[in-house]
């Protein structure tokens, strides 16, 4: 409500909006920020694939080469590094 004062006079007005309207754009911003989470919890959740992946291919690389070097196989390098 708007109070106006010219003179002596009081004059106030309401300017009023239906609840669609009001509600409206927030709704579609809350639509939109649920859309946007997930997409960035789906995107962690496979970087974290692949990182996990990654350094278990590190793990099990270095595992054969332990086992090799158990075994004696002092002079062959597998898994790149100086030839």
């Amino acid at each position: 409500m708007n109070l106006v004062w010219i003179g002596e006079l009081s004059w106030s007005s309401l300017n009023m909006t239906s609840e669609h309207d009001f509600m409206g754009q927030i709704n579609r911003n809350v639509r939109h920020n649920i859309l946007l989470c997930l997409l960035a919890l789906l995107t962690s959740i496979l970087v974290d694939i692949l990182t996990a992946r990654w350094i278990v291919q590190l793990i099990l690389k270095l595992n054969q080469s332990e086992k090799d070097l158990t075994q004696g196989n002092w002079h062959t390098p597998r898994y790149g590094g100086a030839q």
